[in-house]
Order: structure tokens, then sequence, then C-alpha cells
């Protein structure tokens, strides 16, 4: 069942929109375990909490980023090298599909600068915290013809 009682905030909580979907829809399971919780909790308002990941942890990684964090970070010994191996790594890119040279530039990236992956995690909990907030739907009991 993908359903789970909040008796903090008074809800019945639908993991998911499709859940929430077949739910809506008479004579399926969903349904009638709503409709269950419904009964045992008949002042609890009915909400949908999208269930779905943040697709990309770390969007605002691009190349601009990644030159300006460079040469911003490290002594001036470590900006150069550290400089340098960016551009090696973005020619070696030129070899690859755009997809596949990112994915090898910012493997690299965030071997070299860990905290921006620290980061990224923290502000991908925040972001799923305030996504993945409960909406509150309205279920009509009564369907007119």
């Amino acid at each position: 069942m993908a359903i789970t009682i909040n008796e903090k905030n008074r809800s019945i909580v639908l993991m998911g929109k499709e859940f929430a979907k077949a739910a809506s829809q008479f004579g399926t399971p969903e349904y009638a375990d709503l409709q269950a919780a419904r009964r045992d909790y008949p002042n609890y308002k009915v909400v949908v909490k999208n269930n779905s990941k943040s697709g990309n942890r770390l969007s605002g990684l691009t190349y601009a980023f990644m030159e300006k964090y460079i040469k911003s970070h490290g002594t001036k010994e470590e900006i150069a090298k550290n400089y340098d191996d960016y551009k090696e790594q973005r020619e070696r890119g030129e070899c690859y599909t755009s997809v596949i040279a990112y994915g090898i530039i910012k493997d690299w990236f965030l071997e070299k600068y860990p905290e921006i992956e620290a980061f990224g995690k923290k502000k991908s909990k925040a972001n799923n915290n305030s996504e993945n907030e409960s909406t509150e739907i309205t279920l009509d009991e009564k369907k007119s013809a």
C-alpha cells in the first residue's frame, strides 16, 4: 500500500502521482485502500507526495563554472596546474560525444574539488525537501452524472 498516515499533520499521504491517480478511480484496489484510510481517519486531509528524485543534483556545473572555480581556488601554482589539467581534459574530451566528454570532465573536476559534490548534495537535499512537500488535493466523493 502506498498510503501513509501522518498524525502530526493530520493527513493521509498518497505516495506518488500514479498511485493518487489510481486511487481516484472507482473500483481499483488503490481506491479501496484510500477509502479504508478515509474511514479510519475521517477528519484527515488527503495529500499527494511526489516521490520523484531531482534529476541532476549538479545541474549548474557548467564548463564556465568549472573554469571560474579553478581560477579562484588554491595557490597560484595550484591554479596554474589545475587549469592546465582542465584544458587537457577538455582537449581529450573532443574525441568523444559532448555528453561523454562532459561526464569525463565533470568526474575529473569533482575528484579535484570534492567540496563541490558535497555542496551539491546539501543543495539537492534542500531542493528535494521543498519539491517533495505534500500538495493538497480534493477528492470529490460525489461524481456528477
